[in-house]
């Protein structure tokens, strides 16, 4: 099955091709070899409330912000397509705020939400 392999994030991802067997050859690959694209996560547009994954810090990042923690956007600051800026708070698990920072698209991955029973 062709895969594809995220620039941003590095992840390795199956690709659902509507022609599996001329699918490398029609892309210019040999068989194996992933075809390079953002994966969905690095790929689609965060809106406010979407829950995010930090993946890498900016230089002008707060110390309490670690690679790996999960948060939630706030506010989009989209004035610049190429950077786009996010407000962005992790919490706590009894609520408060662990930190609150400014954080640009590459630096996050989109998380899917928890399924609520």
């Amino acid at each position: 099955m062709p895969f594809g392999k995220c620039p941003v994030c590095d992840l390795h991802y199956h690709i659902r091709p509507d022609d599996p067997l001329n699918w490398h050859r029609n892309h210019g690959l040999e068989i194996g070899e992933p075809l390079i694209s953002e994966c969905y996560f690095c790929w689609k547009e965060l809106s406010e409330y979407d829950a995010v994954k930090v993946i890498s810090l900016p230089e002008d990042c707060p110390q309490a912000v670690e690679i790996g923690d999960t948060g939630t956007v706030l506010i989009s600051h989209n004035s610049d397509p190429e950077n786009l800026a996010f407000e962005v708070e992790c919490v706590n698990e009894n609520g408060s705020t662990k930190w609150l920072a400014t954080l640009y698209r590459f630096n996050l991955h989109y998380v899917f939400p928890p399924k609520v029973s």
